[in-house]
């Protein structure tokens, strides 16, 4: 019941705080500057004094999937998926994609179905799961997934540009032109998808449609 014993206490307690926080804060602006290395050494010095620091495991998955270390990303953001209540829809779309990208198909699908049903909001995780499975060549069932982030966000040029890509895989080309346009509707900002339109029109033998397109692509 000493005052002075407690206020001494109090007193370690904020340094202790405030030098993990500042560690971290380093880590950041190393990563920042790309310089991966330095940011994971700061980061973790923060997880030996706090291995339930949530913010360092998420920044370390960052860097590592930077340094393309796949695996190690994973596990990082898995880790900060496990401490974070709830986790941050940006982690299942980061991992929905690292899984993707070291083939396993079924937990990229996991964990962009869990990110749509925690935040309905989100549509931007859907990209990874619908492509996981276009790589596969099952076109059905990646344009379901795509429109599910249609579902969630009407306005998502992503996965309306998605679907054109694989009616455009498939030689639907008129089919595909319906959702590029769309695509472009809600973001005329994206290049490749001008060149898209012009690649699809010039399958249907309209070249001067196509020829449009692709001058309108150079101009972005």
């Amino acid at each position: 019941n000493d005052p002075m014993a407690l206020k001494n206490l109090d007193s370690a307690s904020l340094f202790h705080a405030d030098t993990i926080m500042e560690i971290r804060i380093l880590g950041d602006v190393y990563c920042q500057l790309k310089d991966y290395d330095k940011a994971l050494s700061e980061y973790k010095q923060v997880l030996a004094v706090e291995p339930n620091n949530t913010e360092a495991y998420f920044n370390s998955a960052i860097c590592y999937s930077h340094k393309s270390e796949w695996e190690n990303s994973i596990t990082n953001y898995e880790k900060a998926k496990q401490l974070s209540v709830p986790p941050k829809p940006v982690i299942y779309q980061q991992l929905s994609q690292l899984y993707a990208k070291t083939g396993n198909l079924e937990k990229a699908k996991q964990n962009s179905d869990s990110a749509l049903i925690y935040f309905p909001a989100s549509s931007v995780s859907t990209v990874s799961g619908g492509e996981a499975l276009f790589k596969e060549k099952k076109y059905a069932e990646a344009i379901e997934e795509f429109k599910k982030g249609i579902n969630a966000k009407p306005t998502d040029a992503v996965a309306y540009r998605n679907i054109g890509l694989v009616y455009l895989e498939t030689k639907e080309f008129k089919k595909s032109l319906q959702y590029f346009n769309k695509a472009v509707e809600y973001d005329s900002t994206d290049k490749q998808t001008f060149l898209n339109i012009a690649f699809a029109y010039h399958k249907l033998g309209d070249d001067i449609s196509a020829k449009g397109y692709f001058i309108k692509a150079q101009h972005i």
